[in-house]
């Protein structure tokens, strides 16, 4: 996950000033999301991507800059069109109204319940991404079988041997394999039956302009194997 292509360059040190930590208005959402942004020397992530680093959704990320920036913690630069620019403002003083003398708090005490809020959310970020990455590695792609491959690359084949100057995308190779895979798989189609309706529709008039790909074999599979078997069965001829 690179998030400084999307975020800014950032520094190596992230910043919660003590009049942010001990501030009554701001949850620990907040809070973490306004050491993210003073990570960065002007930051323009996106609510998604801030999002999904933190563990948290989307519409507490946007609503916790809104308060942020409402209550002058950080100020937007640039409204790109695409997204805000923020930078974080250290004049809080000047623009929050808050100082460590009017919070009208016990800062010793609000500084471990904030601070074991935000590390409990650091450990659930942390724990999160074990399990997408879990999650992940337990979604992986089936193995594909040697049948899927020949059949894509007769696909192919054929294909060209139609048009020859046919624009097919790079890795067709292991893409067709994968649908192909699911025709077998998951649609309950055998391999051999799979292989006539790929050379059938070739052949076809109509449809070898139209299957070009492994994704639109599965997808009008049903119905090229209804005309195969259509053109297939024996004209009958009524003579007068």
């Amino acid at each position: 996950m690179q998030i400084e292509e999307t975020a800014g360059t950032p520094n190596k040190f992230i910043v919660l000033r003590q009049e942010v930590l001990l501030d009554k208005r701001l949850n620990a959402v907040d809070k973490i999301v306004c050491a993210r942004i003073c990570s960065f020397d002007e930051y323009f992530e996106s609510a998604e991507a801030c999002a999904k680093l933190l563990g948290l959704s989307r519409i507490q990320v946007e609503r916790a800059k809104r308060k942020l920036e409402q209550h002058g913690f950080i100020e937007c630069v640039a409204n790109t069109g695409r997204g805000k620019r923020y930078r974080a403002r250290y004049d809080l003083t000047k623009s929050s109204g808050q100082t460590l003398q009017n919070c009208n708090i016990r800062p010793n005490k609000i500084v471990r319940s904030d601070l074991t809020k935000l590390s409990y959310i650091e450990e659930s970020i942390e724990e999160r991404l074990k399990e997408r990455e879990s999650v992940g590695t337990a979604k992986a792609a089936p193995t594909l079988t040697q049948e899927a491959y020949q059949l894509a690359e007769l696909l192919h084949d054929l294909i060209v041997e139609n048009k020859p100057n046919r624009r097919i995308v790079p890795s067709w190779r292991e893409s067709w394999a994968l649908d192909i895979d699911k025709i077998h798989r998951i649609d309950g189609r055998e391999w051999e039956n799979i292989r006539e309706v790929i050379e059938w529709s070739q052949k076809d008039d109509f449809w070898w302009k139209n299957i070009l790909s492994g994704s639109t074999l599965r997808q009008k599979f049903d119905r090229l194997e209804d005309d195969m078997k259509q053109d297939k069965t024996p004209k009958v001829l009524y003579l007068s």
